[in-house]
């Protein structure tokens, strides 16, 4: 993923299929719900190091490999995700700051988060 591609997405917005999540430290239980979105439906575009209006954070340097590890954890985790998902986490950056991006495929499979009682797909509307 090269940083010009990141800022089409950035000037893109979020929307069915592209999100943006702040994980400065650490991930929050939301990528998750994000990530089994992205599998049910139509795929998309996570980063991660960026506001809900496509500001770019970065991620903390020092954080990103605890954060890229346990992502991959997490997701070939069968309590956590059914069923496993082989993705990781690319560094990207753009203006000095550190993103992290990951393109999530469609499955093949109904994908679910064990966090949560049922299966996420995102709406056309606005959530």
């Amino acid at each position: 993923m090269t940083s010009d591609r990141i800022r089409q997405l950035l000037a893109d917005g979020e929307g069915l299929t592209i999100e943006y999540k702040e994980c400065v430290n650490s991930l929050n239980n939301s990528v998750w719900e994000t990530v089994c979105s992205f599998s049910n439906r139509y795929g998309g575009h996570l980063i991660l190091g960026v506001l809900d209006d496509g500001t770019p954070i970065g991620i903390n340097p020092k954080a990103a490999p605890q954060v890229k590890k346990n992502f991959a954890s997490m997701l070939n985790n069968p309590q956590k995700t059914s069923p496993s998902l082989f993705l990781s986490l690319d560094d990207v950056m753009l203006d000095g700051m550190l993103l992290l991006y990951v393109h999530i495929p469609i499955s093949s499979q109904i994908q679910s988060c064990r966090d949560y009682s049922a299966c996420f797909g995102k709406r056309k509307t606005s959530e």
